[in-house]
């Protein structure tokens, strides 16, 4: 069977990444054929910051990038800037403040919600942004980011490209994998989209199989029209919303389309413009706000959480150390445990100086921060 990885998002701990995928997926699953795809940011999240991780964007070093990149071994990637993304989301932004309507109604909202206010009231339509327009500002005065006076417009991009990055990424990847299929010849059987810092425990030594059939058999079983199912850890409701596990999704080359889209940007203008609405109960999810967004990017696709037992767990500080470990499985539980004890910031949103807004706004943009 021939499985295409397709690693989406930012590349930091992707090293350590590498190595433990290639220590418990493909030396454990040697009679598959992996080949891996990249899409990754020039840029990295500073984890010792302070500040939410939307705000803690910084350079990641060209030689860790290429260690990273090295260590996959991809054959085919992309490094991309964040400013093409930023764009998108000040396009969003422009358009959703122009719907007067839209914008009294969501802060109609969120005033009855005072405790969401506190990082996502200006989620997709900051009413700020509208009292400029209406008062005659362009696009391009307000997006400046020269000056702290339109902060909270700022702090809206910011926060949207933090949470739409990673589904950039994922059909950017898909993209780079239908390219690479189309020129070499070699077709993948199943897909299987992840990130660089997750590591994941199949407990099975045919657990790739059973995914595999499990989604054949939702495939043959369907009509048409409702076969574009994805494979996930798990989905559920989340405060009225449907929520989706987005560390490791498995599909069949037939269904690529349905999920990840050619044109990532378009998608992503589509998601929080046409679908704004769908939108609006989101934020209320604090930390889980990511997450939610998934089931409306892949509302043409039917999530089913898969019947075999996936682990995922995500890479923060790492001691290399257990790669030493003899057994498999003992190597992720040490880790594993090693993510529960050891303290991390906290999720709740601080005050943030509108200096680091525009310093950050700037940073996406293409500048240096």
């Amino acid at each position: 069977m021939k499985i295409a990885v397709l690693l989406r998002g930012k590349a930091h701990n992707g090293t350590h990444g590498a190595k433990l995928f290639k220590r418990l997926i493909t030396d454990r699953y040697p009679q598959y054929e992996f080949k891996f795809f990249m899409h990754t940011w020039t840029s990295s999240i500073d984890f010792e910051s302070p500040y939410p991780r939307a705000l803690s964007i910084q350079d990641m070093p060209r030689q860790d990038l290429d260690s990273v990149i090295g260590e996959w071994n991809p054959v085919a990637h992309e490094v991309e800037s964040d400013a093409l993304l930023l764009e998108t989301v000040i396009d969003v932004l422009w358009h959703n403040a122009q719907d007067i309507h839209f914008v009294n109604y969501w802060h109609d909202v969120i005033s009855k919600h005072a405790r969401t206010k506190p990082i996502y009231d200006y989620f997709i339509a900051p009413k700020e942004l509208k009292n400029k327009i209406l008062k005659g500002g362009s696009k391009e005065t307000i997006f400046a980011g020269a000056d702290n006076n339109n902060y909270q417009t700022l702090r809206a991009a910011i926060l949207i490209h933090y949470l739409v990055a990673q589904l950039y990424s994922a059909s950017r990847v898909a993209n780079i994998y239908k390219e690479y299929a189309k020129s070499s010849d070699w077709n993948a059987d199943l897909i299987w989209c992840t990130r660089p810092d997750t590591i994941t425990w199949l407990r099975h030594p045919n657990s790739i199989n059973r995914l595999y059939a499990q989604l054949s058999t939702l495939f043959d079983e369907q009509t048409i029209s409702y076969n574009n199912h994805i494979l996930c850890n798990e989905q559920r409701i989340y405060k009225g919303t449907p929520w989706v596990q987005d560390y490791n999704f498995f599909l069949l080359p037939q269904t690529i389309n349905s999920m990840f889209t050619n044109s990532p940007s378009k998608s992503i203008f589509d998601l929080l413009t046409a679908y704004k609405y769908e939108c609006l109960g989101i934020p209320s999810a604090t930390n889980s706000i990511s997450h939610l967004l998934w089931s409306l990017y892949g509302r043409d696709c039917t999530f089913v959480t898969a019947n075999e037992k996936i682990v995922p767990k995500i890479l923060r500080p790492f001691n290399p150390s257990y790669l030493d470990i003899s057994d498999d499985k003992e190597c992720f539980d040490t880790y594993t445990k090693y993510i529960i004890n050891t303290p991390r910031h906290t999720e709740e949103p601080i005050p943030t100086p509108r200096e680091l807004l525009v310093d950050t706004f700037n940073y996406l943009r293409g500048g240096s921060k």
